[in-house]
């Protein structure tokens, strides 16, 4: 298992990940004392759905009705009115 200090994770992060990525596994040491353990996870191959706008509206019309005019346009009117 590899070691590397601190320091080196700070200040060459590029160079420690590409080692992780061959090694999958790296010991982090502060003052030459093993202090934390570094794996490598795989990344998820699931994506989730990519937001749509259509699809969006759809669901707020299913959930909330169709409406007219929005909350704040309808308050504002009420405002309005009572001038």
């Amino acid at each position: 298992m590899k070691t590397v200090p601190v320091r080196q994770l700070r200040q060459s992060w590029p160079e420690v990940e590409a080692a992780l990525r061959r090694e999958g596994e790296l010991f982090i040491t502060r003052d030459g004392v093993k202090v934390a353990r570094l794996v490598r996870i795989e990344a998820s191959t699931d994506r989730r759905e990519t937001f749509s706008p259509k699809k969006h509206i759809a669901w707020l019309k299913s959930t909330f009705g169709p409406r007219r005019k929005s909350l704040v346009d309808a308050s504002l009117d009420r405002e309005r009115a009572d001038d």
